[in-house]
């Protein structure tokens, strides 16, 4: 959801405070995948995604907090428009792009492929290799169980 760079051992604390504290309000939520594109375009594709459906709008209220409680602790703001959806890969080269482009064509990936719930945050950690990325979860923020509904 935010990308901050290399940061030091006492930002990643700061961080750690941050969103433990704010993710104690935040309810859990489902998503849903909804939807496939890639990110410019499709004829010169360098992201593919699956979009998200459901609570979408839980998403970008969590999204929100966290970009305001993280530039009060002195964070930069986000610069790119939050789009939520889930990175599936990335082209490193045009090698191939054309098989890929006639896949998709030939393949639409369905509106609605399945829910899951979002019950925790991660602070993630990236490590490029000569392999690609390599990530881990440097810790985990569970979201507060939803209050049963009121009759």
């Amino acid at each position: 959801m935010k990308f901050f760079g290399p940061i030091t051992a006492n930002e990643i604390q700061r961080l750690h405070h941050t969103l433990n504290q704010l993710t104690t309000h935040v309810e859990q939520f489902i998503l849903s995948y909804g939807g496939f594109g890639v990110f410019p375009n499709l004829m010169r594709p360098r992201v593919v995604w699956l979009g998200l459906d459901g609570e979408v709008e839980s998403l970008n209220r969590l999204y929100t907090k966290i970009e305001e409680k993280l530039f009060a602790a002195g964070f930069p703001r986000e610069e790119k428009k939050f789009r939520p959806h889930l990175t599936l890969g990335r082209f490193r080269s045009n090698v191939n792009i054309d098989l890929f482009i006639k896949f998709v064509k030939e393949n639409p990936v369905p509106d609605h492929i399945g829910n899951f719930d979002v019950v925790e945050l991660h602070l993630m950690e990236s490590k490029l290799t000569p392999a690609g990325p390599h990530y881990t979860s440097l810790a985990a923020y569970p979201l507060r169980k939803k209050s049963p509904a009121r009759e």
